[in-house]
């Protein structure tokens, strides 16, 4: 049953995946944008072009996919986006999609609108920054209490009782001590790693 339950939920995990991705990528994708779109770039000439970049810093595979229907569904640009726009998990994602269509759509100032959704992005991302240090503050705090000062503590107080031979629930003091500085203290700065990766902002 646990393996069962395991594969259902492989599926939400490669969707937190792609939207961690697209919201990590999306302000320099977004930025790209900006500059074609300031220089007179067609909407379409702008998909095709992002769509050809490295996606190892930028979300071409993504907007290779809304020129994929162009090219082999017959979509026009607009429809396209639009098309994509369902298939994102990413509200921010969807938010510039559904803002390049309407601008299409509209005939609106096309460099302006990535100008505001950009800027927005990367406001955005240096909240996520800030409130990743703030939280860091806290972290460390919270190492030094824990792996510093009360293992200092412990140790000491350990001492005492193995130089008047005491012992703890019938294990020896010096095992007790071996324990925590080999094994326990090690695990939990482990355990802290994988903490400070997980809330890290990816990119």
């Amino acid at each position: 049953m646990f393996v069962l339950g395991f594969f259902y939920m492989i599926p939400f995990f490669k969707l937190g995946g792609r939207r961690q991705r697209l919201d990590q990528f999306l302000p320099f994708t977004s930025s790209y944008m900006t500059v074609l779109a300031s220089a007179g770039v067609t909407p379409e000439r702008i998909l095709r072009s992002t769509a050809q970049k490295d996606p190892k810093f930028m979300l071409s595979d993504e907007i290779a996919n809304v020129v994929g229907r162009i090219d082999l569904l017959g979509y026009d640009v607009i429809n396209a986006l639009n098309a994509e726009t369902e298939r994102s998990p990413s509200s921010s994602y969807q938010d510039l999609l559904r803002g390049f269509a309407g601008v299409i759509r509209t005939g609106g100032d096309m460099k302006k609108f990535f100008q505001g959704i950009t800027d927005h992005f990367f406001q955005k991302r240096a909240l996520s920054v800030q409130s990743f240090i703030d939280t860091l503050g806290i972290v460390a705090e919270t190492y030094v209490l824990m792996l510093i000062a009360f293992p200092l503590m412990l140790i000491t107080m350990l001492s005492i009782m193995a130089s008047i031979g005491g012992n703890l629930g019938g294990v020896g003091v010096m095992s007790l001590m071996y324990l925590m500085a080999f094994i326990l203290i090690p695990i939990c700065g482990i355990l802290f790693l994988f903490l400070l990766d997980a809330m890290q902002p990816k990119g």
